[in-house]
């Protein structure tokens, strides 16, 4: 049961979890940090008040964190940016990866302030950063905001029922990111495609350049809704372990944003996969019990969505809301922008297979038009 977890900073690890490289990296990193240099910076923040660290530490893929506690009460969240894994466990790291992992942050950080200002999701505030690897701390970090809850994964584990809070409040926090600024989506689907095969690396994996040419090539077809065209933002590193919630499995806040994108509206309908609600590949059926179960979470998911966007959309008219947001439908998961765009996020998965299945599937969508899509996914 949730009442007999332990929660917030107590649950913190400290790394325990992890061994072999990983641990050998935390080890390196955590003698590389100067404590005192921290705890003076965050002291300096509040008028020289006294502070302290917590010796329990949470470890992330890219980040350590420390909880500080002032004398008076007040407590914040120390995030460290950790060097990415080596050969040999090594923390050294060539001056374009440490560019390209500061630009990350500060990316991160931006997109933190913009989400909190502008829409009604709740993010830990970001009370100061120094983005200097060389400063005194010895890495780049952020202080930020505490908040006291234990990650949606580790709740879900003692927490009775379908944990259909979650869900419910995921969907209203894709409405909510459906704001944000760009150009036209014929600009961006013919430009991100190359940009993401150049962040996948040097050797793509079997199919991958295939896949994106023909994604390219269906995109040029899609048709333009001229000053309809829209952009908002895509967290697409949204799951169990980067949302906090509390005893009764309400979400208090989401902690990771270093995975945003600014896409045309079509490619805000995403399913949360990591949350297991996934999209079945276009024009391939299963007849399996387990897929055609997928199939009733994912319409249902489509469904609370739209009604979600007619709530909010009502509180837009009553000005309860800073920016104009998409309207999300249910029918809009479905249309054949909306599902082609999937291919791009499943070949970040580097698998011959999985490049192989959706090259085949972004063929059926080239050979079948919006209707019969539709049908294929909203049969009756």
């Amino acid at each position: 049961m949730a009442d007999s977890l332990t929660f917030g900073s107590a649950a913190w690890m400290s790394g325990e979890e992890y061994g072999g490289e990983y641990a050998v990296r935390i080890k390196q990193f955590i003698n590389k940090i100067d404590e005192k240099a921290l705890l003076s910076y965050a002291s300096s923040l509040r008028g020289e008040q006294p502070c302290t660290i917590s010796p329990e530490f949470s470890v992330g893929s890219f980040n350590l964190v420390h909880k500080i506690q002032f004398n008076d009460g007040v407590e914040w969240v120390a995030r460290l940016q950790m060097p990415p894994i080596r050969d040999g466990g090594s923390v050294m790291v060539s001056p374009a990866t440490q560019e390209r992992m500061i630009l990350d942050m500060q990316s991160e950080l931006a997109t933190m302030e913009f989400v909190r200002q502008n829409t009604g999701i709740t993010i830990p505030r970001v009370y100061a950063y120094d983005l200097n690897g060389q400063n005194d701390v010895g890495c780049p970090f952020s202080i930020i905001e505490y908040v006291d809850g234990n990650t949606a994964e580790e709740v879900s584990r003692n927490y009775p029922g379908e944990h259909e809070g979650i869900p419910a409040q995921f969907e209203e926090k894709l409405v909510e990111t459906g704001t944000g600024p760009h150009n036209t989506a014929a600009e961006f689907y013919a430009d991100y495609p190359l940009a993401l095969s150049r962040s996948l690396g040097e050797q793509p994996v079997s199919g991958q350049d295939e896949l994106m040419q023909a994604f390219r090539s269906l995109a040029a077809s899609f048709p333009s809704d001229g000053s309809g065209e829209g952009f908002g933002l895509a967290n697409y590193d949204l799951n169990l372990n980067n949302i906090l919630v509390d005893r009764e499995f309400n979400v208090l806040t989401v902690i990771d944003w270093d995975f945003v994108v600014s896409v045309p509206d079509a490619a805000l309908y995403r399913f949360p996969f990591l949350m297991g609600v996934s999209c079945a590949v276009p024009g391939v059926v299963d007849a399996h019990s387990k897929v055609i179960k997928q199939e009733q979470l994912r319409r249902r998911f489509a469904e609370v969505v739209e009604e979600v966007a007619q709530q909010q959309a009502g509180k837009d008219c009553e000005g309860a809301n800073k920016l104009h947001k998409h309207l999300f439908t249910r029918s809009g998961f479905f249309s054949k922008e909306a599902v082609a765009f999937r291919s791009l996020i499943r070949v970040k998965m580097r698998q011959d297979w999985v490049n192989d299945t959706w090259l085949r599937g972004l063929k059926w969508l080239s050979q079948h038009d919006e209707m019969q899509v539709a049908q294929f996914y909203l049969p009756g």
